[in-house]
């Protein structure tokens, strides 16, 4: 499977359980709501840096966002 479908699954699963809408997520990680869309659907391919970032918003390792 393709890292960024991983990435992208744990990021809507976290979001969810955080009780988080894509565009509050956007606003903690300074980006807009097509972005989080993007990443959500896998279709995004982030930095590590950015990948932290969506780390400390969701208040998850990172780890946690890219394991299957």
């Amino acid at each position: 499977m393709d890292i960024r479908v991983i990435l992208g699954t744990n990021t809507r699963r976290y979001r969810k359980k955080r009780e988080l809408s894509p565009e509050a997520l956007a606003v903690k990680i300074g980006a807009d709501r097509a972005y989080v869309s993007a990443i959500e659907r896998g279709l995004q391919n982030m930095t590590i840096v950015r990948i932290a970032e969506l780390a400390i918003a969701l208040d998850v390792d990172v780890v946690e966002l890219l394991q299957k």
